[in-house]
């Protein structure tokens, strides 16, 4: 079984965790004032498919790696 999820890489601090999953596709969105975030002229949505025995891992290095400055 996989597990399908998406990472927005601007979210993260550290994202090299992106290097190391299967990325199924990746869709890149300009940034409006609507979204409240200043700091970013993008977002990188990439959705990602994750083998079920690496799941907690992968969840566990990704939550590690979220950027906390702008929260």
């Amino acid at each position: 079984m996989e597990y399908k999820g998406a990472i927005i890489e601007e979210n993260q601090d550290d994202s090299s965790i992106l290097k190391r999953l299967k990325i199924k596709k990746t869709e890149v969105e300009a940034v409006t004032p609507a979204f409240h975030t200043p700091w970013l002229k993008k977002w990188t949505l990439h959705t990602v498919v994750v083998p079920e025995k690496e799941a907690d891992k992968v969840a566990k290095t990704v939550s590690d790696a979220l950027s906390t400055k702008h929260s």
